[in-house]
């Protein structure tokens, strides 16, 4: 079996530790596996401390998740346990009753037991969209704006809906 000197660990490794890359003379990147993914790893949280970046990544993964809808496959999530914590199941069971027209979603502002049943209308896809717009924070169990803004009260949430739904599709927000 051949083997291939790393360049950033400097360890030889055999040819199954690295990633086929056919610019390459031998075929595979000069970097092994584990060293990839290390680096992805720190790339990837430096990036995620720009807004901008965050935005844009999360706006594609929801693409992403919007076309393999399309195409029949459901539950794309790699982890359904952080999106439906036992609070947000909590406050869905409770909101549970409440009239909501076809077509439309009920959306929690606030996870706050206060405001279980304090849920604002909106229709399916503005509803998508809302939460491309937003980071939920669990330490407040509210939600953010991307720029990091606290949605406190339910005036504050529903004005920045408002706003972020008169953008044109795609348009990363001023405020």
């Amino acid at each position: 079996m051949e083997s291939k000197k790393c360049i950033i660990c400097g360890k030889a490794k055999p040819l199954t530790k690295y990633y086929a890359h056919k610019r390459m003379k031998d075929g595979h990147l000069n970097k092994c596996k584990s060293c990839c993914k290390a680096y992805i790893k720190e790339h990837t949280k430096k990036k995620k401390q720009d807004p901008e970046w965050a935005w844009k990544e999360k706006e594609r993964c929801r693409l992403k998740a919007k076309r393999a809808r399309e195409l029949g496959k459901h539950n794309t999530c790699k982890n359904p346990d952080y999106i439906y914590s036992p609070i947000k199941r909590k406050a869905t069971t409770a909101a549970q009753r409440l009239p909501c027209p076809d077509g439309h979603h009920k959306h929690h502002w606030s996870y706050n037991q206060e405001h279980w049943i304090d849920v604002i209308i909106l229709s399916v896809e503005d509803h998508f969209r809302v939460h491309s717009y937003t980071i939920y924070d669990p330490e407040r169990m509210m939600y953010r704006t991307i720029h990091g803004k606290l949605l406190g009260t339910r005036q504050e949430a529903e004005d920045y809906y408002k706003y972020i739904l008169s953008l044109p599709d795609g348009t990363y927000p001023e405020k």
